[in-house]
């Protein structure tokens, strides 16, 4: 029976004000986390840069791979087209609650899915 509730629950969608907030937020984090990744490239590109100078080669080529898959990570994550609408995260009313450290949560099936998941790959 309580199964049968939260299936139901799950398939209540949030209005659209909800939906629009969760988006809001999550393209706020992404410009925030863009910023982040460029900041820490051109920091990456200035440290490659001064091993350059020092003659220190072998780290340098290092650094230049490691720095060359970076800039395709991002890249390949920056193209990335997010189809909010579909996806049930934002969509889906949250159904429970749960606390650390002194912040209360709320969260879908979805969501709470994806943390059981992570916490079984630990």
């Amino acid at each position: 029976m309580q199964q049968e509730a939260q299936r139901q629950a799950a398939r209540q969608r949030l209005s659209d004000q909800q939906q629009q907030q969760l988006v809001a937020q999550q393209q706020l984090r992404l410009t925030q986390y863009r910023q982040l990744q460029e900041q820490q490239q051109l920091n990456a590109q200035r440290n490659q840069q001064r091993i350059q100078q020092q003659n220190r080669m072998q780290q340098y080529r290092y650094l230049t791979d490691y720095n060359l898959r970076m800039r395709n990570q991002q890249l390949q994550y920056q193209n990335q087209q997010f189809d909010y609408s579909n996806d049930p995260y934002f969509y889906s009313a949250p159904i429970y609650r749960y606390q650390r450290q002194g912040q209360s949560y709320e969260l879908n099936q979805y969501g709470a899915d994806l943390l059981r998941q992570r916490r079984s790959d630990k």
